[in-house]
């Protein structure tokens, strides 16, 4: 039939013998035979050897390349380091200059002021321009986020590896007891409580014990079931066997082996510390607490001389619907810093 005849035709042509010949060819690396097993020789090792290195290298790059969410995170979290560096001197006004009136097609105008010439994506209820606002405080918000998880990573580490290291006693007990009692609290009430006890005026210390009080839990359990796997191993073994101390045994044996796993984990952590920065803000708690102004009949505007983007969304349930930019150019700066850090994870 022509079916067969079709089947014939793409199984036996010339594209598909060379195929088959290619596929029946060893693989590079690949157990000598028998008769080549007989007489091996150092040198036909080392250059077996260096002939992989180059194309193991070869095929991660590979792997990289076709990994699309990666690239794409990669690419937005350069975008924002560039941001972070270079910010504000890419603002067009100055973030921290108030115009309480403007005068615009001969009348005058107060504040929030809709998107236009001078303010490409308006302004906030005090007058300042949004787009200056989110690049010059992106740094401020980065790199609290950047030294809370930096803080969550030392303490989650320090602690999952003490913790799995003497399993089941004391120490192993404590440790996870205390992180069960702080995941039964919601984290955005105790991250709030915790700021405000500790004093929301002192700048960025107060955020970073509070982010990191309520997230060191899972960098803990992760490192802790790590240790707790990698412990039988007869290396490990074997080092305590010679007398190594415990310290070294898990700076030099264990640790390396997380580096890997923590470079993802730290990234996730980036992008759920931002998400906690948001909902601070929402409610009004972020860097130096503001000073309330009332420029709008009706509402408390808070004014922060930090530029910050959580302090953006501050008040932000009473201007949205009818000043919708002031709370979207914030909201898409923490949903487009998220994407990437979770993408890049």
């Amino acid at each position: 039939s022509a079916w067969d005849v079709l089947r014939a035709a793409i199984n036996d042509n010339p594209f598909a013998r060379w195929l088959k010949r290619r596929r029946a060819k060893p693989a590079r690396g690949a157990a000598p035979r028998a008769s080549e097993a007989s007489a091996p020789s150092a040198a036909s090792g080392l250059s077996a050897d260096l002939g992989e290195a180059p194309a193991k290298g070869r095929s991660a790059w590979r792997a990289v390349a076709r990994d699309v969410p990666l690239i794409v995170g990669g690419l937005l979290v350069l975008a924002l380091a560039v941001i972070v560096l270079f910010g504000p001197k890419l603002a067009p006004n100055n973030p921290a200059q108030t115009q309480p009136l403007m005068k615009v097609e001969g009348k005058f105008h107060s504040p929030p002021y809709a998107p236009g010439e001078k303010y490409p994506w308006g302004s906030d209820a005090l007058g300042r321009g949004m787009l200056s606002l989110i690049l010059g405080g992106a740094r401020q918000t980065l790199t609290l986020a950047v030294l809370a998880v930096s803080a969550r990573t030392l303490v989650g580490v320090l602690l999952g590896a003490s913790a799995g290291w003497r399993q089941g006693g004391l120490l192993d007990r404590t440790i996870l007891g205390a992180a069960e009692v702080i995941a039964a609290f919601p984290a955005l009430l105790l991250a709030m409580t915790l700021i405000l006890a500790l004093g929301i005026r002192r700048g960025m210390p107060p955020f970073i014990i509070a982010l990191c009080f309520v997230g060191w839990g899972e960098i803990m359990q992760y490192v802790r079931s790590t240790v707790i796997a990698i412990r039988p191993q007869p290396y490990i073994e074997s080092a305590v066997a010679v007398g190594a101390r415990t310290p070294r045994i898990l700076g030099r044996h264990i640790l390396p082996h997380l580096f890997a796993a923590l470079t993802s984990i730290v990234a996730l952590e980036m992008g759920s510390v931002l998400m906690l920065l948001g909902e601070l803000g929402f409610v009004s708690v972020f860097i130096g607490g503001g000073t309330v102004h009332a420029r709008i009949p009706g509402v408390r505007v808070l004014y922060s001389d930090v530029p910050e983007w959580g302090a953006l969304l501050s008040g932000q349930r009473f201007l949205a619907r009818s000043y919708p930019w002031t709370a979207f150019y914030p909201m898409l700066a923490f949903t487009v810093a998220i994407l990437a850090f979770n993408l890049f994870g």
